[in-house]
């Protein structure tokens, strides 16, 4: 049953498919759906939450998830011999779970970006206390828009213990996972830029191959932060910047940016963040300084 054809639940993340549920029942009455938020302080919210669906045998979802890419950006697969019940309210001890900061934020792990990151965050015995019920969990590798996607581009999460007895600290997010869910962040950050950046200005990246564009992306954020930039605002400033003066441009000793901030002294003396947004108004009054590279 290693193979996501076996696969018999569908976990479909409701805020990235708006609607999932209502279009789920209309196609057919008889769908086995769990909305996980039900029962939960976040009932309300249940249609934008992890949905849980079991499937039959000949159900259509699964060759639809191995098929289509984008049914991959938007839910998982799972195998248990379990009833719906069951492995659903094993799922929802992951909805607000406790953490090593001592905060208890939502988890989305129906997100297949968080639970490709948070699942891989944990050793063998550490994944199967989580997976419980749970045999098999497939998720789609996330490919970045300027990454070639590869075929079979899934991973596969499985159990190999016995099941064993639920205990709350299975939940606990400690220091390993705080960090792969701030690496699924970066990701979903250097994603925005890159689509921020392209609606800007569509030849961005084009002498850039994939591996360049995200060597560049990373190396840009990286030193956006080392300056002391902390806000996505400051930084996409910063990367709007280096693709159009260069990546040294806070270093250029004739640049643009250093003649501004020898124009007056308080320039120097303002924080990074207030520094790029002062610099920004400043270059896009002299125009002359926009796609100079």
């Amino acid at each position: 049953m290693s193979s996501p054809e076996h696969a018999n639940y569908l976990l479909i993340d409701g805020a990235l498919r708006p609607g999932a549920l209502v279009e789920l029942l209309k196609d057919d009455q008889s769908t086995r759906a769990n909305p996980l938020y039900m029962g939960t302080r976040w009932s309300e919210l249940h249609d934008q939450g992890p949905i849980l669906i079991q499937l039959d045998a000949d159900s259509p979802h699964v060759s639809q998830w191995l098929n289509e890419p984008r049914k991959q950006q938007d839910s998982t697969l799972l195998y248990s011999t379990k009833p719906l019940h069951v492995v659903a309210n094993h799922l929802r001890h992951f909805i607000c779970p406790p953490d090593a900061w001592g905060g208890n934020g939502l988890l989305r792990f129906s997100d297949p970006l968080v639970a490709i990151f948070w699942l891989s965050s944990f050793s063998d015995a550490q994944l199967a206390e989580r997976l419980g019920p749970i045999e098999h969990w497939w998720v789609g590798r996330p490919t970045h828009r300027w990454q070639e996607p590869s075929p079979s581009s899934w991973q596969r999460f499985s159990r190999v213990d016995a099941e064993s007895s639920w205990t709350p600290e299975f939940a606990f997010l400690d220091h390993p996972q705080l960090a792969a869910l701030a690496r699924a962040q970066r990701w979903q950050l250097e994603e925005r830029f890159y689509q921020w950046l392209n609606s800007r200005r569509p030849d961005s990246f084009a002498a850039m191959n994939s591996q360049q564009t995200s060597d560049w992306m990373q190396s840009t954020i990286d030193s956006g932060l080392a300056w002391g930039l902390f806000t996505e605002r400051g930084l996409i400033i910063w990367a709007e910047i280096s693709l159009d003066a260069g990546s040294d441009f806070a270093d250029q000793r004739d640049g643009r940016y250093q003649t501004w901030l020898d124009r007056d002294p308080e320039h120097p003396r303002l924080s990074p963040e207030l520094r790029i947004k002062a610099f920004d108004i400043f270059r896009h009054m002299h125009r002359d300084f926009i796609h100079v590279r």
